[in-house]
């Protein structure tokens, strides 16, 4: 069936309903190759990029009838895994899809299918032997992706059905060097299968804190923590510092009770002491626009001479990424204990 859709891309809707059932099939009995997944933001063209190129291309989806939400690309015979790589940015709700050494015409004869109403275009660029295809959602999917028979599949879910447990850590504006060095650090630490961290500002491309609450409000996070260090005239303030909403409130996990949480725990593993929370300020759009528990951690002065010292340490940095990782423990089991009372 598999050679019938390689063949034959504007099929009756019945073999997509039978090619959905195949792939969910395959996905269970079988363990997917291993294609290059990079978290972040999209480092090829962007969207607006692809659009105005001259080689760029909006591509047609034959779509399916099946209740499950997939993609069917085709490939050429001769690509292999090393040769193709996905890519998403959760941030954009774009996915991007680069292959190497394929005929530039390969998508002017071979159509994509599926049933892919989370997707509102694909486009198509081709360029020095490379071919890339950007995906653009509508919200926010977890993907995943195999190969069989010539063929990438994609299967797209709400992050609620795969993960029990959801984090956002963002690496804020100031001394990104230092802020996305600790959030890279912290999702290194929390693997858990039933956990997923999103990382913003962790690479080149830097969101704005609105486009992170999207993210957080969109995924119906657990918890939005931003990592920021802050630079003050006055040079003796210093230490870590927790900013909280006071006007969010849910019984479980308010932001002032994680704001707490993180202070408390980052201050026990670093060894310094906590100077206490403070209240949002204008400026402060991660809390203040966040609907769902948030908190900014400041991490430390970078002009006070012994902060700056200690954002130089690498060990030092190892230890907020600990405490952060804590208190992102302490926090669940505060929620945990909240919502049994």
């Amino acid at each position: 069936m598999y050679d019938k859709l390689m063949r034959h891309t504007a099929v009756i809707s019945t073999v997509f309903a039978i090619a959905a059932m195949t792939v969910m099939l395959y996905a269970a009995i079988n363990k997917p190759i291993v294609i290059e997944e990079t978290p972040g933001s999209i480092s090829q063209q962007t969207d607006a990029q692809l659009s105005t190129s001259t080689m760029a291309k909006e591509l047609p989806i034959d779509q399916g009838s099946s209740q499950e939400i997939y993609l069917c690309i085709p490939l050429a015979g001769t690509t292999t895994d090393d040769k193709l790589s996905v890519e998403a940015d959760y941030v954009e709700q774009q996915l991007s899809i680069t292959i190497r050494e394929q005929d530039k015409e390969f998508y002017s004869k071979n159509r994509i299918a599926g049933n892919a109403k989370v997707i509102d275009k694909i486009l198509w660029n081709y360029k020095e032997g490379t071919t890339q295809l950007l995906l653009q959602l509508n919200g926010v999917y977890e993907h995943n992706a195999f190969c069989k028979n010539n063929m990438l599949y994609l299967e797209f879910k709400k992050p609620r059905e795969s993960y029990e447990k959801i984090i956002v850590v963002d690496a804020g504006n100031n001394n990104v060097d230092i802020t996305s060095d600790i959030v890279k650090r912290v999702r290194s630490k929390l693997t858990q299968a039933d956990t997923k961290v999103y990382c913003t500002g962790i690479d080149r491309t830097r969101p704005s804190s609105e486009k992170c609450v999207a993210l957080a409000n969109q995924v119906k996070a657990d918890m939005l923590i931003s990592v920021q260090v802050y630079d003050e005239e006055d040079s003796e303030k210093n230490g870590i510092w927790a900013v909280y909403n006071p006007t969010f409130f849910i019984p479980d996990l308010d932001s002032i009770s994680l704001s707490d949480i993180m202070e408390r725990d980052i201050c026990k593993r670093t060894g310094t002491d906590a100077k206490g929370l403070l209240e949002f300020g204008e400026q402060d759009t991660i809390v203040r626009d966040a609907m769902v528990p948030a908190t900014v951690i400041q991490v430390g002065n970078i002009s006070n001479k012994a902060d700056r010292s200690r954002l130089e340490d690498d060990a030092y940095l190892e230890q907020i990424a600990d405490g952060i990782c804590l208190g992102i423990r302490d926090a669940y089991t505060y929620r945990e204990k909240g919502s049994s009372n």
